[in-house]
């Protein structure tokens, strides 16, 4: 099912905004002094190993930093992958209006990487992206485990470092 425009795609399936959720199309920064809670299994921590992290255009130049301060912390490899929204075009480029299909696209060949991180703005809260792809066919069809992440900083949080 492909979509007109980024107001269809809200009116079908755009939950209103609560206090707890972002509004769609809203940019924030990531949150670089408070970690959001570590979500990822033991044997996917990074400590040593090539993590992607897939953001979109806005985000891009503003990673390298963190991307710096994650490295230092947990002796990973981070590669940033600045992706460009593929559905609504290059002029939309939030990391939470990010296609399915965008984020398939940059990591269906990279068996290079141990883990990618994506943003979890990106998917719905029945695991849906903006594309209708769902979050298990984008898992299926990569060959890194995939994780969803609120500001690419939750490997910082306690017992992720070495």
């Amino acid at each position: 099912m492909s979509f007109q425009s980024l107001d269809e795609w809200q009116h079908r399936h755009v939950k209103p905004a609560t206090s707890e959720r972002v509004d769609v199309g809203t940019v924030h920064p990531p949150k670089l002094l408070t970690p959001a809670p570590f979500t990822l299994q033991k044997r996917d921590r990074p400590c040593g190993r090539r993590v992607g992290v897939v953001t979109g255009t806005a985000m891009g130049p503003l990673m390298p930093t963190v991307l710096d301060a994650l490295r230092a912390a947990t002796g990973a490899t981070y590669e940033l992958l600045v992706v460009t929204n593929t559905l609504f075009g290059p002029s939309v480029t939030s990391a939470g209006l990010l296609p399915g299909r965008a984020f398939r696209d940059a990591l269906a060949d990279r068996r290079d990487l141990d883990l990618a991180l994506l943003p979890s703005e990106a998917v719905n809260d029945h695991g849906w992206f903006l594309d209708d792809t769902s979050w298990e066919d984008l898992v299926a069809s990569t060959p890194m485990p995939l994780h969803l992440s609120y500001d690419f900083c939750d490997a910082l949080a306690e017992g992720s470092a070495p």
